[in-house]
């Protein structure tokens, strides 16, 4: 991945997590990284549940939120505004599309849209077939 890449939440929380290192390694080598303004707060709320329901310690979650920080500064940030949200209100390729889901394929799209092709780093598999069938490639 040397590209401009899209990293939506899932794909971050499957690293802190998870403990993905080989998809934490591949978005390390981006040329850019762009997300979504949601990334951070769906991500911290997904290391408390994690740590809440006990599959992450007290040492990971300060670990975790100390990465989610860093990757956070190390990203453009595509801001949820009226062109963001208008296009997440619309029908996707693939329905049903949760809320939040659809807001980062729209942040992609908005994203893509200025800028040109960007790759789509995604778990989720709601985000990445509304994200291929839109043109963007996606991975894993």
């Amino acid at each position: 991945m040397k590209g401009v890449v899209y990293v939506e939440t899932s794909a971050v929380l499957r690293i802190l997590i998870e403990g993905d290192r080989l998809l934490a390694a591949r978005i390390g080598k981006a040329k850019k990284l762009i997300t979504s303004a949601l990334t951070g707060v769906e991500a911290t709320r997904g290391l408390l549940r994690a740590a809440r329901e006990g599959r992450i310690d007290r040492r990971l979650l300060r670990e975790g939120q100390a990465w989610l920080r860093r990757f956070l500064r190390s990203c453009d940030i595509v801001v949820i505004d009226h062109e963001v949200l208008d296009r997440a209100a619309d029908e996707f390729p693939i329905e049903p599309i949760r809320t939040l889901d659809a807001l980062h394929v729209a942040s992609a799209l908005r994203w893509e849209s200025g800028v040109g092709a960007t790759l789509v780093v995604s778990c989720e598999d709601r985000v990445r077939d509304n994200a291929r069938a839109l043109g963007m490639t996606v991975y894993p």
